[in-house]
């Protein structure tokens, strides 16, 4: 039978594990790889897009895994939790 204890305190995201943070960085790359191949690619878009190449590394790719970095390791930081829920 489960205790009358108060229920779990939520975690800020600046205070998760490494590893989940790498988890959340790892699937938002593989959402933008995704979007890529199916949103992009597949419908002949990248003739509207300057710099971008089809099935290679780009400069669209150095841009989504800056942003992608700077919003799951830098911006929790710049950004503390002010401990109001």
């Amino acid at each position: 039978m489960p205790s009358a204890s108060s229920p779990p305190r939520s975690q800020p995201f600046a205070e998760q594990p490494l590893a989940v943070k790498v988890g959340v960085a790892l699937a938002l790359l593989n959402s933008w790889i995704l979007f890529e191949e199916i949103g992009i690619d597949r419908n002949g878009w990248e003739r509207f897009l300057p710099l971008y190449r089809v099935g290679r590394f780009c400069t669209y790719d150095v841009v989504a895994i800056t942003a992608i970095a700077f919003m799951v390791f830098w911006f929790p930081r710049l950004h503390p939790p002010t401990g109001r829920e």
